[in-house]
């Protein structure tokens, strides 16, 4: 009983591809208790996402936007891991209820886009989702998933005027 310290070494190599999760194989020796003991164990790799940025707000907080704009939806992963990042089927728009006692925070409404996008921008080390949201969400509340495939998700609340 008690505390067991252990150094492991990896000989060998496998490539860590940020849009799969590799699997692997580890056989542990331990000659005074145990010959060997092996275990298979998948890794996975989660993109270091610290947040929505400026202008959207996150937290319980409704952003408030105007149906039928281009809403810049910005974040950082720390790098660049390409264009590919968004798991299929996201990001989505789901039906809330508008919570009126929630604090609100407005979104500019001068982008202009005629369809949603992913760009990524080197100097800002930012990626920029541009959601261009339809008419019909006006008077309505809605949460923006991003679901990345890395298979975290992030959402932020909006009400639409």
């Amino acid at each position: 009983p008690g505390i067991y310290s252990m150094t492991a070494y990896f000989s060998g190599t496998f490539t860590l591809n940020p849009w799969v999760s590799p699997s692997s194989s580890i056989t542990l020796t331990d000659p005074t208790y145990n010959p060997s003991a092996s275990s298979a164990r998948s890794l996975a790799v989660i993109y270091p996402f610290v947040g929505f940025l400026q202008p959207i707000d996150m937290g319980g907080v409704l952003n408030v936007a105007k149906a039928g704009s281009a809403i810049p939806v910005k974040f950082s992963l720390g790098n660049f891991y390409g264009l590919q990042i968004i798991a299929a089927g996201y990001p989505k728009a789901v039906a809330i209820t508008c919570d009126t006692t929630a604090p609100t925070s407005d979104v500019p409404d001068d982008l202009a886009a005629s369809t949603s996008s992913l760009q990524y921008d080197a100097l800002t080390d930012q990626y920029t989702y541009v959601w261009k949201t339809p008419k019909t969400y006006a008077t309505k509340c809605y949460r923006f998933e991003l679901k990345l495939n890395d298979g975290q998700t992030y959402t932020a609340n909006f009400r639409f005027k």
